[in-house]
C-alpha cells in the first residue's frame, strides 16, 4: 500500500475570512456570541473543509450596520 499524502494546506482558501475565533477577538466577544450570531442568520457563513469560515465583506456589512459605540463615553471627540 502507497503512503497517504500529507494534506495540503488550506490556508489559500481561507483567504478573506475569519474563523469564529479571530472573529470573536476583532469584536471583543465570545465563541457564544459569534455562534449566536451565525444561528440566527445575521451574519452569513461558509464552510471550507469542514470549518465555518466568515467572509471578511459579511463581517465589514455588518460592522457598517451595526456601529460599535465609543467604548470611552468620557472621550467628547
Amino acid at each position: 500500500m502507497t503512503p497517504m499524502k500529507p494534506p495540503a494546506s488550506l490556508q489559500p482558501y481561507f483567504e478573506g475570512t475569519l474563523s469564529l475565533d479571530q472573529l470573536a477577538r476583532r469584536w471583543s466577544i465570545s465563541h457564544k456570541a459569534v455562534r449566536e450570531l451565525l444561528a440566527s442568520q445575521q451574519l452569513d457563513f461558509v464552510l471550507i473543509a469542514d470549518r465555518i469560515r466568515i467572509p471578511l465583506e459579511e463581517v465589514l456589512r455588518y460592522e457598517r450596520n451595526h456601529p460599535v459605540d465609543d467604548p470611552d463615553p468620557t472621550n467628547d471627540d
